[in-house]
């Protein structure tokens, strides 16, 4: 085989890109988008305290944390489709050893070892997308197919925990990563000879990229700890299991319809407006959480908003960052 077929093969074409980008994005997120249910998973069927399945979820998210911020300095320097193989690999091991090993301290283990390999697959479906032509588009995309797999997960989750219970949901999870494989064809090797750039693309100096990738990455933060606590938010304000299930699910759909502002809206109007507009959507039901009587009808719609806001400002919030040159 020649050398220039070879360099071909390495090269996805744009719609390869947008499907890897897409499941790497969704698939990495797993644990996350459901995490209400995860958390309440832990509580209720392993027997830990509401702590305890804090700490958990938390040492997922520190692995996941760790592995992107440690790809913002691989990313240039590693074969991208080795990477994604081995960051699917960690996902599949540290969901299957979670339903083996014993005791809370293993467990957590299991889940950093996790959250490890979902850091990184979320890393390079984001970088993958963020070099398409349209990323904002295809971001949203992306925020749509995590919200549709919330949707039927959550809506299942109480019938799954019951009959197989976190062995069940664990299993789930690595075979959903190791679905992963059958999209490394879109993942590009290295990001130079695939590089789309927006029409509004602006060139910043590393120090405002730095403080940009900081703000952005607080909001997320900020969202991603109410969201991995709000099913006991609700409890603890009077709501029912069934109450909160169904303002979880709904809001899946709410999510989606963020998402789909994006995909319609683009950036006829630029992004400050419509960032504007879903930071405050995420914004009105925290004060509403913290200072109102947050039960029934008014937590319902609460969630709603929050996830509608939330999944609006996510692919705008991306766009803007893979504008940046």
């Amino acid at each position: 085989m020649s050398e220039s077929t070879s360099s071909a093969e390495a090269v996805p074409s744009q719609l390869g890109m947008i499907l890897a980008g897409v499941f790497f994005g969704v698939v990495g997120g797993e644990a996350f988008i459901v995490q209400p249910g995860l958390v309440q998973g832990m509580v209720n069927q392993l027997g830990f305290s509401d702590q305890q399945a804090g700490f958990a979820a938390s040492a997922e998210m520190a692995g996941f944390a760790f592995a992107t911020v440690a790809l913002i300095y691989l990313t240039p320097r590693v074969d991208w489709r080795k990477a994604s193989t081995l960051a699917l690999g960690l996902m599949i091991v540290g969901n299957a050893l979670a339903i083996f090993v014993p005791g809370f301290e293993l467990f957590c283990a299991s889940r950093f070892v996790a959250g490890l390999g979902g850091g990184a697959i979320v890393s390079l479906g984001f970088t993958t997308l963020g070099l398409t032509a349209k990323p904002s588009r295809n971001f949203a995309y992306m925020v749509m197919s995590a919200m549709s797999f919330g949707a039927v997960v959550l809506f299942f989750l109480p019938s799954l925990l019951a009959t197989a219970g976190m062995p069940g949901l664990l299993i789930l999870f690595a075979v959903f990563a190791a679905l992963g494989f059958l999209v490394l064809f879109g993942v590009p090797r290295r990001g130079a000879e695939v590089v789309q750039v927006e029409s509004d693309a602006v060139d910043l100096p590393m120090a405002l990229r730095t403080l940009a990738l900081l703000a952005m990455l607080s909001y997320f933060l900020a969202q991603g700890a109410i969201w991995a606590y709000i099913g006991l938010i609700g409890s603890a304000a009077g709501n029912t299991d069934q109450q909160i299930a169904n303002a979880l699910t709904a809001s899946q759909l709410t999510g989606i319809v963020g998402a789909f502002v994006v995909t319609i809206v683009r950036i006829k109007f630029g992004r400050l407006l419509p960032i504007s507009i879903a930071i405050m959507a995420g914004i009105v039901p925290l004060l509403t959480f913290g200072f109102a009587d947050a039960v029934g009808t008014v937590f319902f719609l609460a969630v709603l908003l929050y996830n509608f806001g939330f999944n609006m400002a996510h692919p705008y919030l991306l766009g803007s960052m893979a504008a940046f040159a």
